[in-house]
């Protein structure tokens, strides 16, 4: 199906594909074609794309970027892609029992790309986030970029209730006309961790350059996801995930006595009214 872009995965564990229990099932965008690809494997370590190597066939056609979960609810596989219509960026959503055979139950629709207007271009997203402090919970959605909408999902269709919300603070205003100006891009999120927490990997943009020989562009801090409701409405929330302190060792030093190549940096300022904070890390500024 050509060169395997973007996509996600889930682990069988009731065998509803047919391959067997706790099968891994792995969609794929296929570049050439255009078309959503599967691949198994039983081991995690080698995979085989579905019928066969030698004659594998899309599941769907004209979509990309792919991502899938089981909705316990209504007891079916969702995958959502990335489909356009009219001239608009889009989501697609598909229902499936077997993981194998779709159909698609709703569309939600984005920007214009004439418009250069990039809400839901490429690489969906769809997570169910529970609500601090409540028993309610929420569905957050999002294309390509750090934008996102809030809203519920029955299985079948997404009813958004407040779109193109900024998930970062001061994010770049090009971001809505470029959508890789965005510092993060094609998040991906993890729904089986300890807990029932979700945690979201994001592809992190650095201003570099894409020609840059040194340092290109990498996978960001792994963050567990939240909402809260605040005046304005509900709102994600980003939050480092506890486990990365156990990458520290030793004790903290001063950077004059820093030799290594990575490092975890604590900044503590006195702030004005109207002050502001700029930090200059190899080149790369954080304000």
């Amino acid at each position: 199906l050509g060169v395997m872009f973007s996509g996600g995965g889930i682990v069988d564990t009731e065998g509803r594909a047919g391959f067997g229990k706790n099968e891994h099932l792995l969609y794929f965008f296929g570049r050439e074609t255009h078309s959503v690809g599967l691949a198994h494997s039983s081991d995690g370590v080698t995979y085989e794309t579905w019928p066969s190597d030698a004659d594998p066939e899309p599941l769907l056609k004209d979509v990309g970027d792919p991502q899938v979960f089981f909705h316990e609810p209504t007891q079916r596989f969702v995958l959502l892609a990335n489909r356009g219509k009219d001239g608009r960026h889009g989501i697609g959503i598909w229902n499936s029992t077997d993981g194998r055979n779709w159909e698609m139950t709703d569309h939600y629709l984005g920007g214009r790309g004439d418009e250069k207007d990039f809400w839901l271009f490429e690489c969906p997203g769809l997570v169910e986030l529970k609500i601090a402090g409540e028993t309610n919970t929420a569905w957050v959605c999002w294309g390509g970029g750090t934008r996102y909408a809030v809203g519920a999902f029955d299985g079948r269709r997404y009813t958004p209730w407040e779109e193109r919300i900024e998930s970062i603070a001061n994010a770049d205003v090009q971001s809505h006309v470029n959508p890789w100006a965005d510092p993060y891009y094609a998040d991906q999120v993890f729904t089986g961790a300890p807990g029932g927490r979700k945690i979201l990997l994001p592809w992190m943009h650095v201003p570099t350059g894409r020609g840059s020989r040194r340092f290109n562009q990498q996978m960001g801090v792994p963050q567990e996801l939240s909402l809260v409701r605040t005046k304005e409405g509900l709102r994600l929330v980003r939050t480092p995930v506890p486990e990365l302190q156990s990458l520290r060792c030793g004790p903290a030093r001063s950077a004059a006595e820093f030799e290594g190549e990575m490092a975890e940096v604590f900044v503590e300022a006195k702030m004005g009214q109207k002050g502001t904070l700029d930090l200059d890390l190899r080149g790369v500024r954080l304000a």
